[in-house]
């Protein structure tokens, strides 16, 4: 046992933890793989290779798991955590799957998102599509995109420190013009004029003369026509001035419609603004069915725990999670400890 104990102590030193692990019935399958959401949630897969068996696993978090499962051979284990740990119970060996869900190690500054975190193994960090990574504090194993073309990034053990922003995608517009050319052969042209008066050749002032021709094309006969008013314009040639005028007339309304929308905005941001100093919730046009389910729940009952809110509302705990988190960090709710859970009612005016 001494010896055993020595050994133990040597190839701590020595910093591998691994072999230590393998000592214990089990492996750490390196690199853990963190799933990034785009709302900043994370989900972290740990894969286990278990040697012995039965076996209580206890491995570190990188931040407050909200749920947690999991597998052997697609059978549920019993799990468990805490705001430090997560344990399971392996009653065989074999390979061990662990995931939880947490929130804690992402914030995000205006359109930054930080990922803070520490883990003893390395990491392999999937961020959101369309991200662009500005700065990162960590030793870089490896790096690439996925065939969904999200970009990933293998980090040593250690703590990592990384900064990212969401680009929108660039929106292409193609148009495509098609010209096509028919030949039309014109035999013959007859030309006749109405004169305005009997004995006149030609259209006098104030006066309409008409124009018509006809083209055969061997199989239907064309028949055009164009008037002539007094003022010596043609109708293209007042179709083409109204449309100028026309045209001015829309780029004027069009001028006018984007001014209100820019005071429109200015208006909004203003009121949201002058909410968030007056402690004030935002708008509530920004809440969906779900969330305003959650919203007449607190109102009812006063305080309630995300367990009480998904049995009433029948929300699934991880989305649920996620509502409650932006629903505190707009200030529609609050969230507190008691007896040892955290519980959430409605924000109290100050």
């Amino acid at each position: 046992m001494r010896i055993m104990m020595g050994l133990a102590l040597i190839l701590l030193a020595l910093g591998m933890p691994g072999m230590l692990q393998a000592l214990a019935g089990y492996t750490v399958q390196e690199p853990l793989i963190l799933d990034v959401w785009p709302d900043g949630s994370i989900y972290v897969n740990i894969t286990l290779n278990v040697t012995q068996a039965p076996i209580r696993v206890v491995l570190p978090v990188i931040g407050k798991p909200i749920l947690a499962l999991a597998l052997q051979d697609d059978d549920m284990l019993p799990v468990d955590f805490n705001e430090t740990s997560v344990w399971v119970d392996i009653p065989a060996p074999g390979r061990v799957l662990i995931s939880y869900l947490t929130v804690e190690p992402s914030s995000k500054k205006g359109a930054e998102w930080i990922i803070t975190y520490s883990s003893p193994w390395s990491t392999k960090l999937m961020l959101p599509q369309d991200s662009l990574l500005l700065d990162i504090n960590a030793s870089i194993l490896d790096a690439g995109f996925t065939p969904d073309h999200r970009a990933y990034i293998v980090l040593g053990p250690g703590r990592v420190s990384l900064e990212y922003v969401r680009v929108p995608p660039a929106i292409t517009t193609t148009t495509t013009m098609t010209t096509t050319t028919a030949s039309t052969r014109i035999p013959t042209t007859t030309t006749a004029t109405m004169p305005t008066s009997p004995g006149s050749t030609s259209p006098s002032p104030g006066k309409t003369s008409s124009t018509q021709t006809s083209q055969s094309t061997g199989t239907s006969t064309i028949t055009s026509s164009s008037t002539t008013t007094s003022l010596g314009q043609t109708p293209a040639q007042h179709s083409s001035a109204a449309s100028q005028g026309g045209g001015d007339r829309v780029y004027m309304i069009i001028i006018a419609f984007v001014i209100l929308a820019l005071l429109a905005a200015s208006a909004i941001v203003l009121y949201r603004r002058r909410d968030r100093r007056l402690g004030e919730p935002l708008l509530s046009d920004a809440l969906d069915e779900r969330d305003k389910v959650i919203l007449s729940l607190l109102e009812e009952r006063g305080e309630m725990t995300a367990a009480e809110i998904s049995e009433a509302s029948g929300i699934p705990k991880s989305p649920l999670y996620r509502r409650l988190k932006r629903l505190v960090e707009e200030g529609y709710i609050e969230a507190r400890r008691a007896a040892g859970k955290t519980v959430y009612r409605l924000r109290r005016k100050p």
